[in-house]
């Protein structure tokens, strides 16, 4: 395993070739299955995952030893609550996108087992 860079050292070029990789390991993995799933919801999941990853990442800094200057903790609070509203408005665009999108093109017969839908449609149904 390579010892992980910091995010802070990654210049745009190193990012964009990050993105580029995983591309194409995707597309090796899973081919054209994009066109058999609702790609929204892959978002919003990947959005809703990204939220609750923030919040165990919180609760590892609250809990670590290391003492941060009252500044730095401040400032570290308020970049992550500027992140939960970013991923939330995220959310926002995705549900107004969806608005426009025709019943059709939102089929999802590779998506698999959506974890959570299941238990929200059961309860719309009661």
């Amino acid at each position: 395993m390579c010892e992980l860079r910091r995010l802070y050292s990654l210049n745009e070029n190193e990012i964009e070739q990050w993105q580029t990789i995983r591309m194409q390991f995707g597309e090796e993995q899973y081919g054209d299955a994009h066109l058999n799933r609702y790609n929204l919801v892959d978002i919003a999941e990947e959005l809703l995952d990204a939220i609750h990853i923030h919040s165990l990442f919180v609760d590892r800094i609250r809990k670590s030893p290391t003492m941060y200057s009252d500044h730095s903790a401040s400032y570290l609070f308020r970049l992550s609550r500027s992140f939960i509203n970013t991923m939330m408005q995220g959310f926002l665009l995705l549900q107004q996108m969806d608005q426009l999108i025709e019943d059709g093109d939102c089929t999802d017969a590779q998506g698999g087992d959506r974890i959570g839908i299941e238990v929200l449609q059961k309860q719309k149904e009661d």
